[in-house]
């Protein structure tokens, strides 16, 4: 509790003594007054005023320098983040406190008003500084009408300060309950920013109804692909969303759908959206406010496809002996969509097309990384192996 401290002067104590007698010549005739009586003399007095000054302990001094509340405006049974910088401007560690977000919408607002959130705060060192989020406000149920929103710093009271009145920082908003149905959605999230073709993207969101009116059947929505991070007709729908809810006035719900990336997506990029009562089968006040974007686009990548290519394959002689050396040319194409690691290719001879993997390469060379599109030639030297019967022979080429 902060306490206010006054300053409590003591008694002024006077020394009221009198210069010294000034020494007088014999022949000086005698004061009557000096029978004993005390007389005031008109020379100056010296006065001693002492003043017993009690010290102020050190105090905390804590004040909002600037905050951050981005509300353009207010729904209710909505969430809102608010972040604001802290300083402690007295002469002492504040300890730690609370501070917290309330509103009302008659009389003056107070540490009793209703609470949406609150955060603990660590000690601020004196004339330190401290960024504090206030997460996930939640919004209550308002009606219509003004009200006032403060940001209340130390709550609890639970620091002794040198000033409270800069402890709260206060807003007024008008808040809009239309008198009608108003689906609005809003906070677009989805499971990851990367994906491949076939994944599946699962985006999460709210819809509401911030109107007077509540729906009575089901309606129909989309979660649809832009190219950019505002909804128009062109954009790209990725899945149906059926809502076979009612939704109350003032009602919130959280839902989530999952939806299949086809190919159409691959090698793009994306903003993923939520448009809900697509088909307007209902009248609302507004409709500006039935769709959302994600604010972090989502890229889409083709289906992996390795595929290593033999262009060209060609030797020194058709012809050739046992034992004999041969030279034999290749080219090599990466044709997939992926980069291909640093492998080795073997070139073997066989009297059949099958190769096992008992069979011995009768040379082999190194093939370096290839990106999509790469080419690599190569010319090896080898030896045709001992001991082959005479007739044809297969030239097969493995790489691992």
């Amino acid at each position: 509790m902060s306490r206010l401290h006054t300053a409590l002067l003591s008694s002024l104590l006077l020394s009221a003594c009198s210069d010294p007698p000034s020494t007088q010549d014999s022949t000086d005739t005698a004061d009557p007054s000096d029978s004993g009586q005390v007389t005031d003399t008109e020379d100056t007095q010296d006065t001693q005023d002492t003043q017993d000054t009690q010290d102020t302990d050190p105090q905390a001094d804590l004040k909002v320098v600037s905050l951050e509340f981005p509300v353009e405006e207010i729904y209710p049974s909505w969430f809102y983040s608010v972040a604001l910088e802290l300083e402690n401007a007295g002469d002492s560690a504040s300890g730690s406190f609370r501070v917290s977000m309330r509103s009302t919408k008659s009389g003056q607002i107070n540490r009793n008003s209703p609470n949406w959130c609150s955060v603990e705060v660590a000690s601020i060192p004196a004339g330190g500084l401290r960024s504090v989020l206030l997460p996930d406000c939640l919004m209550p149920a308002l009606s219509a009408g003004d009200w006032e929103i403060g940001i209340f710093v130390d709550d609890n009271l639970d620091v002794e300060e040198s000033d409270e009145t800069n402890n709260l920082w206060l807003s007024s908003y008008s808040v809009d309950v239309p008198d009608g149905l108003d689906f609005y959605v809003k906070d677009i999230r989805v499971n990851a920013d990367s994906f491949v073709v076939t994944d599946i993207l699962r985006t999460t969101f709210y819809i509401g109804n911030r109107g007077t009116v509540g729906n009575q059947y089901a309606f129909w929505g989309d979660v649809f692909l832009s190219v950019d991070d505002t909804y128009s007709s062109d954009d790209l729908m990725l899945c149906d969303i059926y809502l076979p809810y009612a939704f109350d006035p003032l009602s919130l719900g959280e839902l989530v759908q999952p939806c299949e990336l086809p190919a159409w997506t691959a090698d793009a990029t994306w903003y993923v959206g939520v448009l809900i009562d697509r088909d307007l089968d209902f009248i609302e006040t507004r409709t500006d406010n039935n769709w959302a974007i994600a604010p972090v686009p989502i890229t889409v990548a083709p289906v992996p496809v390795v595929d290593l290519e033999a262009v060209a394959v060609t030797t020194t002689s058709t012809e050739i002996e046992s034992g004999d050396s041969i030279e034999v040319s290749v080219e090599l194409a990466n044709a997939g969509n992926v980069e291909l690691a640093a492998s080795e290719l073997s070139l073997f001879v066989l009297a059949g097309t099958t190769l096992k993997s008992t069979d011995t390469p009768m040379c082999t060379e190194a093939v370096p990384t290839l990106a999509v599109g790469e080419s690599f030639s190569t010319t090896a030297s080898c030896t045709i192996p001992d001991g082959l019967a005479p007739g044809a022979y297969n030239l097969p080429m493995q790489v691992d």
